[in-house]
């Protein structure tokens, strides 16, 4: 009787199932592998032989390695943008990245020292439930945010440089939907912070309120815990946004300096604005509303203009503000690489992800490891277009 393998994991088969967003039965249909066999590797009811592993790898595109692992990933609970338009399968799609994610910075953490965590800490945020934090707390937090990483221009250059030297682990890759634009994860225990930008929407500036909007989190909400809080209730997910939110728009315009600039309330204006502070119509004007700069009815008529315009989907001066791509993963695997310390095998291998998947959650073009295949690693096919 052939004995299974043993060191197979059945939990890191239901999370690749998750991240890939596939059923048993479609893994079944792909693989020739019955349902009640999938069922039992992923209960580890049943160890899988050398040859139904081999086969559910290569179905998912996996690396065999992936599934020998035995992985404890912190429970703390992950922010989601738009959380409420997402179904369950993408939310759990989009987590298990966030977790290939952490394993490849675990693995890149034993040849590259990676810049440590390095946020400012707020009694009013450690001694009170988010219930209790105001506005003009929040406001406070975000001017001594800029002041703590001595921020001194008023427009902040690159969001993602100024986190990602502050020990942020930042990727942006297309998830597959417009309904998450990020999602952010705080491991307390380690004290990592990690960011994933969706680029399925191609919105240089609102990529920047969605770092500042990860941040807020970050500083705001990374202690709460699931036992004093209900993250799930929508009453209290909405208020942690909120809360985020007006962190990003103090964080990112200023009260002093961004009242100084504004003049007059017309779309016209903003455009100017926007051209200075690189970012959305939409949160110059949000924010105008905070600041009593505008009324009620000026901010309703100005949401009308915009939609009327088609400002909703396409706002104009983006092709006008640089893309901020994190760069720290790409660094540290063109190093490792390039010096030879590890073979790409070993990479693909040790992480247990496949190399496109490497390349999606690291930020990289499909493809872009390529030069770093060895001839041993067998013939690199593409498809015929």
């Amino acid at each position: 009787m052939r004995k299974g393998v043993e060191e197979f994991n059945g939990q890191r088969l239901q999370k690749a199932l998750d991240a890939r967003m596939w059923s048993v039965s479609m893994l079944s249909e792909m693989s020739d592998v019955s349902s009640s066999m999938i069922y039992n590797m992923i209960n580890n009811e049943k160890k899988p032989s050398y040859e139904t592993l081999n086969t559910v790898a290569e179905s998912l595109k996996m690396p065999v390695s992936y599934f020998l692992k035995d992985k404890k990933h912190e429970d703390t609970h992950p922010f989601f943008r738009k959380f409420s338009r997402s179904t369950k399968t993408i939310r759990k799609s989009v987590e298990k990245k966030i977790e290939w994610i952490i394993e490849i910075k675990d693995f890149l953490s034993n040849y590259v020292e990676f810049p440590e965590l390095n946020i400012p800490s707020f009694e009013v945020v450690q001694e009170k439930s988010p219930r209790y934090l105001k506005d003009d707390h929040i406001e406070n937090i975000a001017k001594q945010t800029r002041e703590y990483w001595d921020v001194n221009s008023a427009v902040l250059p690159n969001a993602t440089v100024l986190l990602e030297n502050n020990g942020f682990i930042i990727t942006r890759f297309e998830l597959g939907t417009e309904d998450i634009d990020a999602l952010s994860k705080y491991e307390v225990r380690r004290d990592n912070a990690y960011v994933l930008l969706s680029t399925d929407k191609d919105s240089p500036s609102r990529s920047r309120f969605d770092i500042a909007h990860e941040l807020g989190h970050a500083i705001l909400h990374k202690n709460i815990s699931s036992k004093t809080f209900n993250f799930t209730k929508k009453e209290n997910h909405d208020l942690l946004e909120d809360q985020a939110n007006r962190f990003a728009g103090a964080f990112l315009l200023p009260e002093e300096e961004f009242t100084r600039d504004f003049q007059y309330p017309t779309l016209e204006s903003y455009k100017t604005l926007k051209s200075k502070w690189k970012v959305s119509i939409g949160l110059l004007i949000y924010r105008s509303k905070q600041l009593d700069l505008i009324n009620e009815r000026t901010y309703k008529n100005l949401q009308i203009n915009i939609s009327k315009r088609g400002w909703r989907k396409n706002e104009p001066l983006e092709d006008k503000i640089e893309e901020e791509n994190p760069s720290l993963f790409k660094q540290a695997l063109d190093l490792i690489l390039k010096e030879e310390v590890v073979t790409l095998k070993e990479v693909i291998d040790k992480v247990g992800l496949s190399q496109s998947d490497i390349e999606r959650v690291c930020g990289l073009d499909i493809g872009y490891l390529n030069k770093y295949r060895s001839s041993q690693d067998g013939p690199n096919l593409r498809l015929v277009k």
